[in-house]
């Protein structure tokens, strides 16, 4: 027999599969190179006085610009989430505030990826269909986490 949808629930780990489609999702965006293409950056050479001897013009892959940093905040908030549910919280509630300062940065990481997505809307040439897409992914791992912390905080609760 099955149970009607409407009493169905998510599975506890779920926000762990949305998060590895994100990353997944993030990962293959930004290795498009016609979207997030090649930079050239200026670098400069010091010796070891600190006197600038050089500067020379170096060509970067994306991994150095916009792609880097929403690589980097995927994997970050997809590192926290599996670090806080490794975090056993005793009974005494013991260890819920390190669980609690990583679900909160895995929050954080994925509001920095919002923001990024915007500026690679218009930096990268994102469509809106592109944005939309990757956004509301974002917004619904960021809401799993937040369900998460929430169920978390009621539960570790100190009773007064």
């Amino acid at each position: 027999m099955t149970v009607p949808k409407s009493k169905r629930s998510e599975p506890k780990l779920h926000v762990h599969v949305e998060l590895r489609r994100l990353v997944e999702h993030t990962l293959t965006k930004t290795s498009n190179l016609n979207k997030f293409g090649r930079v050239r950056r200026l670098e400069i050479e010091r010796d070891e006085t600190g006197v600038m001897t050089a500067i020379t013009e170096t060509s970067h892959g994306s991994r150095d610009t916009l792609a880097r940093h929403l690589q980097d905040a995927a994997l970050d908030a997809a590192k926290r989430a599996w670090q806080a549910n490794d975090v056993m919280v005793g009974k005494d509630g013991s260890n819920y505030d390190v669980r609690r300062a990583l679900q909160d940065a895995c929050v954080r990481d994925l509001d920095t990826m919002l923001m990024l997505v915007n500026v690679a809307r218009s930096a990268c040439g994102l469509s809106g269909r592109e944005a939309k897409y990757w956004t509301e992914l974002i917004q619904s791992t960021r809401g799993l986490v937040r369900k998460w912390r929430d169920a978390d905080a009621r539960r570790f609760r100190p009773s007064a």
